[in-house]
């Protein structure tokens, strides 16, 4: 149903001179119009130009969170939910999975701190580029953090 290239979308939302608090309360609305959709409250066709943009920003970041990494048959969201970071150092930290079909991301990726509470990841191999650009660690306590793609 929502198809469109995320980046055409993210452009078309600020294409002309639209302010930064207009458009951060837009985007704070967004989830809520998709929940309405998904719920059958509102119809699509109902919706404004701008209205129908932000509800299929939401759904393709929805459907990037759900689309398996290469072939290794899990996901950005499998990542987040079953694996976080143990900070070994003020810059460095391990990720550890729960489960052996993540055990490649504890082996091919580290986090990196470039501040004490949030970091990101780096990983070996071009089929965890979307990994890097797409997870950040936040800590939860001295030592671990949890991963958010």
């Amino acid at each position: 149903m929502f198809k469109k290239p995320i980046s055409i979308i993210i452009c078309m939302l600020f294409i002309g001179s639209v302010s930064q608090p207009y458009a951060q309360t837009n985007y704070q609305r967004a989830p809520m119009l998709y929940q309405k959709i998904i719920t059958g409250q509102k119809k699509f066709e109902d919706l404004s130009q701008h209205e129908k943009m932000l509800v299929i920003l939401v759904d393709q970041s929805i459907s990037a969170s759900d689309e398996n990494i290469g072939d290794y048959g899990f996901s950005l969201r499998d990542i987040e939910k079953k694996c976080e970071v143990y900070k070994y150092s003020d810059s460095y930290g391990d990720v550890e999975c729960q489960g052996s079909s993540l055990r490649i991301i504890e082996n091919k990726c580290e986090a990196y701190f470039p501040d004490p509470q949030n970091g990101g990841l780096e990983c070996q191999g071009s089929d965890f580029k979307v990994v890097e650009r797409k997870c950040s660690v936040n800590m939860y306590s001295e030592s671990y953090g949890e991963i958010d793609c």
